[in-house]
């Protein structure tokens, strides 16, 4: 954390990032310098067009949910959480599931769900991210992922646990909206 201090207090050219930037003086930072750090860190325009031309959609809300390691580790929210709370916030679709479980969109029968197949020669999980940079809203589960994706839109709320980093002992997680 003091080390990223001194880098935000003595910046240089030619910086390579590397990390989470997500301790709490990084996280001030960015807010505060979010226009800045979005014009750095933006897709190529040719990569956005290969994207955008497989979705059906002029617009999208994505719900983000991890499991894998969150499920072990305790951190996942079921399915009804973000089903409920979607239900709660009037969104109706079109829903892009970003999951690392694939059968997660079946979930969401009650929903218009969006499913493009992500283009060739690029990765599933950056063909989810742009997603996520682009959507209307996303709904988050905590992950250093879909926060970082949300943070890069210029449009979406975020909807989430907090980072799961800065979750206390026994905290039970649940979903609101963040400040990015």
């Amino acid at each position: 954390s003091s080390n990223m201090k001194h880098l935000w207090e003595h910046p240089r050219d030619w910086i390579n990032i590397y990390g989470y930037m997500q301790d709490p003086h990084s996280l001030s930072m960015l807010s505060s310098h979010r226009e800045l750090v979005q014009s750095w860190l933006q897709f190529h325009p040719e990569f956005s067009r290969v994207c955008r031309k497989q979705v059906q959609a002029d617009t999208w809300t994505v719900v983000h949910i991890r499991r894998g390691d969150f499920v072990k580790r305790g951190f996942a929210l079921e399915p009804e959480a973000y089903i409920n709370r979607l239900r709660s916030d009037g969104v109706v679709g079109p829903l892009y599931i970003a999951s690392d479980d694939p059968t997660m969109a079946s979930r969401f029968v009650d929903f218009e769900t969006i499913t493009p197949t992500p283009p060739v020669h690029i990765s599933p999980v950056l063909f989810d991210f742009w997603m996520i940079a682009n959507a209307r809203a996303v709904y988050g589960c905590g992950s250093t992922f879909s926060w970082w994706g949300a943070f890069l839109s210029r449009q979406a709320t975020y909807t989430s646990p907090p980072l799961t980093h800065t979750w206390h002992s026994g905290y039970k997680p649940e979903l609101s909206l963040q400040h990015l």
